[in-house]
């Protein structure tokens, strides 16, 4: 059996989502054999409070200043990246953008494109697999919006093995 040496989904107690402090859970990760953790917290400016009253505003200095103060201290065990998940929204194309040039995240950084991409839909069947009780899996080219091309070498051709195998293994569990 495969087993799992990277999570590149990540939120600490720097999203609103989570409580988890990012040391406890970088420890965790080593507990777990993880060889790579890439943190994703959310930044979403405008977004309405949700009824349980989540937030989705982000320290930002404090979020790169405890990563990378993490990075160091773990860098014998841990590969630690710095990346970070974007509530768009039109209005924010240009705030977005300048931020993004600001910002040393790690997504992509030395890395081919397409590898990225076909790991992306990887992961994917790797979730069919895992847990297929919900009704529709969305987002499946979601990580196009954010490749450093977006869609300009994307076709469905060039991932054509991976996406059918996705496809097929949606259909086959009756989901949308």
């Amino acid at each position: 059996p495969m087993s799992i040496t990277a999570d590149c989904h990540l939120h600490s107690s720097f999203s609103g989502d989570s409580e988890a402090p990012m040391e406890k859970m970088v420890k965790q990760g080593i507990a777990r054999g993880l060889d790579t953790m890439c943190f994703t917290e959310h930044l979403d400016p405008d977004y309405p409070p949700t009824p349980d009253n989540e937030i989705f505003e982000l320290d930002l200095d404090g979020y790169r200043e405890t990563l990378f103060r993490l990075r160091e201290k773990y860098q014998k065990e841990l590969q630690i990246h710095f990346g970070i998940e974007l509530g768009l929204q039109p209005h924010l194309n240009s705030y977005f953008h300048k931020l993004l040039k600001t910002m040393p995240f790690d997504y992509f950084k030395g890395r081919e494109e397409s590898a990225c991409y076909r790991e992306y839909f990887e992961s994917i069947l790797e979730n069919l697999h895992a847990f297929s009780e919900m009704d529709v899996y969305g987002h499946i080219d979601y990580i196009v919006r954010y490749g450093p091309n977006q869609n300009k070498y994307y076709t469905y051709e060039r991932y054509q093995d991976i996406l059918d195998e996705i496809l097929r293994t949606v259909i086959a569990r009756g989901r949308g």
